[in-house]
């Protein structure tokens, strides 16, 4: 699965978005939002779709649609916090775009790796997506060197006896931009895998069984002492030390 937008897509995603502006300056403000729709649909990278949705905002602002400004407002503040308002953004709503920065956390991918038997499940998670825009999520895993499997939201592999497995996780959104990302294809992220132990295996114990037998063995050497020494309370003197009474 690969979700790669092609070099004719961007150019033809320049295009459109070139042609927003060109009908903005010329008051087309309806054909402006038809050019955004099809640069939209043909493919953007992270840049082009912040430079989409602030054209989006400038649109909706000459057109009075205040709802718009604010969903693309919120937008922008979600995965592009940095971004430049044009000048032609008044004042006011220059003042909510950095009020929604500052309330806003950044969209984030966090991967969670699980060994299942002899499985290792990767999943990924978006952080922080209020306004939904993650609309695929691919998930990669491998053993250092291998093939990569991938998976849309999860991945499950069996790497045989490893200690280590190579992953990323990546959330892709409107046109296909890449929102955020833990790791990459290129540069994945190499994680130690945490075994399961099991009793059922050459008559093993497990780790829990370990401690369980542990705290036991503590509990009883604790009701051992607290019998000598209740036994040797009944001496006269307190200070005079008693050996405890066995009785057969």
């Amino acid at each position: 699965m690969a979700l790669v937008c092609s070099a004719a897509s961007v150019a033809h995603a320049h295009e459109d978005i070139d042609q927003a502006r060109e009908a903005y300056a010329n008051a087309d403000l309806e054909g402006a939002l038809e050019a955004l729709d099809r640069a939209e649909e043909s493919g953007v990278d992270p840049s082009e779709l912040t430079q989409l949705v602030t054209m989006r905002v400038l649109v909706h602002v000459a057109l009075g649609n205040d709802d718009e400004v604010t969903q693309n407002l919120r937008n922008l503040a979600s995965f592009a916090p940095g971004t430049e308002l044009p000048a032609e953004i008044p004042p006011a709503v220059r003042t909510q775009f950095q009020a929604l920065v500052e309330n806003a956390a950044p969209i984030a991918m966090e991967t969670e790796v699980a060994s299942e038997g002899d499985q290792v499940r990767v999943r990924g998670t978006v952080q922080n997506d209020s306004e939904s825009l993650t609309d695929t999520i691919v998930v990669g895993a491998r053993v250092p060197g291998g093939e990569w499997e991938e998976g849309e939201g999860e991945v499950v592999i069996r790497p045989g006896d490893v200690a280590t497995v190579e992953t990323y996780a990546e959330a892709f959104g409107p046109g296909g931009a890449l929102l955020a990302a833990d790791g990459s294809a290129d540069d994945p992220i190499e994680r130690t895998l945490q075994r399961e132990t099991s009793d059922a295996e050459g008559g093993g114990l497990s780790t829990g069984a370990v401690v369980g037998i542990a705290a036991g063995a503590a509990a009883v050497a604790l009701i051992v002492v607290i019998g000598i020494v209740v036994a040797g309370g009944d001496s006269g003197d307190p200070l005079q030390p008693r050996a405890p009474m066995v009785q057969f």
